[in-house]
């Protein structure tokens, strides 16, 4: 029951369930996929506290696979295009913080009583910190691999990743009004103190598609 309950959580969080492994308990990658990184005693936390537990984290050139320790069939993954924002965060402790592309879930907007998609969070927390550069790197350069089909309606320019010392480098008044604005609209009012630190701590770049 309780592996049934973490694989519909993982769904609800617009995760796909990842269960095809070797013998050894990694992963099987498809042709043309080729590792990047895997992390060892990585936690994947749901949302603000829905905690699945310790695993392994896997980046490849498509996708993040994550499986559970001892339970390699049980795992999830991301690929690319679905992950919208990815950023290293120390709140509430050291970890990668992502959002996902809303997989059907609504608010209701009690201002104008509209719906709002709803993006889902997630974080890896490693049980070393050191390593939170090195993944975040590799989630960079493999998502520069993979970048979205070009809109000619979408005046935003792309994906935006964040950095810590950009932004301890210098993020003026004028710029965190500007993001603050930008992902307005991406998190229900609930989040917005999230929000406000994830921008606050970390500077956005543009990847090169």
């Amino acid at each position: 029951m309780a592996a049934a309950a973490d694989e519909l959580s993982g769904l609800k969080f617009g995760l796909s369930q990842f269960s095809a492994t070797d013998t050894s308990g990694r992963p099987r990658f498809s042709d043309g996929e080729n590792l990047a990184g895997d992390y060892p005693a990585v936690a994947l936390v749901l949302g603000e506290r829905d905690d699945v537990g310790q695993g392994h984290l896997y980046i490849s050139s498509t996708r993040v696979i994550w499986l559970k320790d001892g339970q390699p069939d049980q795992g999830y993954f991301a690929t690319f295009p679905t992950i919208t924002m990815h950023a290293i965060s120390q709140e509430p402790q050291p970890c990668i913080y992502a959002q996902l592309e809303p997989c059907g879930s609504n608010s209701q907007d009690e201002e104008n009583g509209e719906e709002e998609e709803l993006y889902p969070e997630i974080r890896f927390i490693p049980s070393d910190a050191n390593k939170l550069q090195d993944i975040f790197e590799n989630l960079c350069q493999c998502a520069a691999l993979n970048p979205d089909p070009v809109d000619e309606d979408d005046s935003d320019g792309g994906e935006f990743f964040y950095n810590e010392d950009e932004v301890l480098n210098g993020v003026g008044a004028e710029n965190r009004a500007a993001l603050l604005d930008h992902f307005d609209a991406m998190l229900d009012d609930s989040d917005q103190h999230e929000l406000e630190e994830v921008i606050i701590r970390y500077f956005w770049c543009m990847f090169v598609s």
